[in-house]
């Protein structure tokens, strides 16, 4: 018999950010044929412990792009509750994240940029160097990609903020784009928009969402956590 796939990922009040989740589980465990469930930490239900207690032999896959503390404490102690559970790397920096990242950027607008573009690559934000390292990878890879320059900007809890990376920029004559590496609608993603838009952003991508890219990476995780458990 096969292994179920759970996807965990952070919780949501936005209905259409918990239905990003599904779709992005639901269409990895089409391509693999497997038994599918979706859990959450913090915010809403079903809860990560709630879907993992009992259940027998799941691959489990962390749906975050940052390994901060959900990854590293919330979702492995979840997993524990199974039994013979296999836990999957999260997203990280993964090339997946970057080339939906991109994608998104460019169906908001942003092709053939001249020189005098840059871009702010904005995430949740995390008080963990080694999430930070990660989105900085992220928007390394962006910035060589769209041969312009890139950086990182947070929403809370790290540095420099959006708005000010943003300012900062237009102050110096740059037009600025905003790449968004928030997974789903929700109100992150409204508090990004309207903060990139008032500090003078020219464009800003919606949240990376259901990807063919992201469903890869999905089902790359559970292929290679099955191969090698």
């Amino acid at each position: 018999m096969s292994r179920p796939l759970v996807v965990i990922a952070h919780g949501t009040a936005s209905a259409a950010g918990r239905q990003v989740v599904h779709d992005l589980a639901g269409a990895a465990g089409a391509v693999l044929g497997v038994r599918v469930r979706v859990g959450f930490v913090d915010v809403c239900g079903p809860e990560a412990d709630e879907v993992l207690a009992g259940s027998l032999e799941p691959v489990v896959v962390p749906l975050f792009i940052g390994g901060g503390y959900h990854v590293q404490v919330d979702v492995p102690r979840a997993a524990a509750l199974a039994t013979g559970a296999t836990l999957a790397p999260h997203l990280g920096a993964d090339p997946a994240v970057v080339d939906t990242a991109l994608g998104r950027l460019r169906e908001a607008g942003f092709d053939a940029p001249d020189t005098g573009w840059a871009v702010v690559v904005s995430a949740a934000g995390s008080r963990r160097a080694s999430v930070r390292a990660e989105i900085e990878a992220i928007a390394t890879a962006l910035s060589r990609r769209l041969e312009v320059p890139a950086s990182a900007a947070y929403l809370s809890a790290a540095e420099p903020r959006v708005p000010d990376a943003v300012s900062a920029l237009v102050a110096q004559g740059h037009r600025v784009a905003v790449a968004n590496l928030l997974l789903a609608p929700g109100a992150f993603a409204d508090r990004l928009a309207a903060q990139a838009t008032a500090a003078g952003a020219e464009i800003v991508a919606v949240p990376l969402g259901v990807h063919e890219d992201l469903v890869e990476a999905i089902v790359r995780r559970y292929r290679e956590a099955v191969a090698t458990s």
